[in-house]
């Protein structure tokens, strides 16, 4: 246990001990207590006052496999008036909903505590909280609301073994105004990202993997998600399309990896993206055979990476050739892939790395039919050697 007088923070963790009264700022440490085999927030930790804790910002509670409930019978959970940050993480046992009353509440982070019930009043909720992580935790949940979290700037939600929805207001006058990063990772059964769109018009940074049945992103990003800088997805197996309108116009780094019914094409805008510099595709792509596509990318592309297209046989030049921006390409595992079109790639390319495509690597060699192409490129990688 640690204890800061300045900002009152107060952490309890295996085998430490908990101050009995911790009521206010002239309150000093009386008898302690081990919290690891209690399965209670009893009467010794709540105190005698009507408002334990009233100064309080941060509150920890660390590896305790023995906590099962917030209170014990004739108890009631007490207000934490100032709470600012609240930490549950490896608390296995513990049951129940969190404290009815966090006002002012910042930063809720909940790790390995797969009991706990997340349950939040829609008409109050947290109206201050900015950060929530849920990792390994709630296993009761199954439909997340964003209603409740006006002010909210960074979600997390990473094992939420049966997550299913994240819901969204349908009110038009709704929208998520403060968030600037999501991240949603390994939630197998999670299917469906907000019916009705996702507004969050501040949003910089999507991120979301090993979503095995989400089937399509969020409706109108492309309107909704004007601010939006970097999308990645990866290991979405059963995600088939972007919505209607293609991909919001600013987004400047762009990571499709393992997503197998995904291709790219025209619909996603990608021509008209005018901050695009980054464009990673990995894995996908089963039926394409030429690309790009004339057409399909955009002149501010500096960074571009294909790898694991297994019908892939051709590098289309032409498609390359109004990328005047293009600096660096990587061409990673396309088995079938054995030859460079006619034309030439854009002068502007200083690097080339092309790795397991053994068709194409013999006509990249010096002397090769394709070496002409290549051969002004100032670095040139090949199978691991510079060329």
């Amino acid at each position: 246990m640690y204890l800061e007088y300045q900002n009152w923070i107060l952490c309890f963790s295996e085998g430490k001990p908990i101050p009995t009264e911790l009521w206010n700022e002239e309150a000093a440490l009386h008898e302690e207590t081990d919290i690891e085999d209690k399965n209670t927030a009893d009467s010794e930790f709540y105190g005698k006052s009507d408002t334990p804790f009233e100064c309080l910002c941060t509150l920890k509670f660390i590896n305790i496999p023995n906590w099962k409930f917030w209170e014990a019978s004739g108890i009631t959970v007490g207000q934490f008036p100032v709470i600012q940050e609240l930490h549950l993480e490896k608390c296995e046992q513990l049951i129940g909903k969190l404290p009815g009353s966090l006002p002012l509440l910042v930063k809720l982070y909940i790790e390995e505590c797969s009991k706990l019930e997340f349950l939040v009043n829609e008409t109050a909720g947290f109206p201050n909280l900015e950060r929530l992580e849920i990792i390994s935790s709630c296993d009761s949940l199954t439909k997340f609301k964003l209603k409740s979290f006006n002010k909210l700037q960074y979600l997390l939600i990473r094992d939420c073994k049966n997550l299913e929805n994240i819901e969204v207001p349908e009110d038009v006058n709704w929208n998520l105004q403060f968030i600037a990063d999501i991240k949603i990772h390994d939630c197998p059964k999670l299917n469906l990202i907000s019916e009705t769109g996702l507004p969050a018009p501040n949003l910089k940074k999507f991120l979301i993997s090993n979503c095995n049945h989400l089937e399509s992103m969020p409706r109108e990003m492309y309107r909704l998600l004007t601010s939006l800088q970097q999308l990645s997805m990866s290991c979405c197996p059963k995600l088939q399309s972007f919505p209607d309108g293609g991909l919001p116009s600013n987004l400047q780094s762009l990571l499709i990896e393992k997503c197998d019914l995904l291709t790219p094409q025209q619909a996603w805008g990608l021509n008209n993206m005018v901050s695009l510099t980054s464009l990673k595709i990995v894995g996908g792509c089963k039926s394409m055979k030429i690309f790009p596509e004339e057409g399909l990318l955009p002149a501010s592309l500096t960074y571009l990476q294909i790898s694991e297209f297994p019908e892939l046989e051709t590098l289309n030049l032409n498609g390359l050739q109004l990328n005047i921006s293009l600096e660096k390409m990587v061409i990673n595992t396309c088995a079938s892939l054995r030859s460079m079109s006619a034309g030439s790639l854009p002068s502007t390319l200083s690097s080339l790395e092309i790795t397991g495509c053994s068709l194409l690597t013999e006509r990249c060699r010096v002397g090769g039919e394709d070496w002409p192409k290549i051969r002004d490129i100032q670095n040139k990688v090949i199978n691991g050697e510079v060329v």
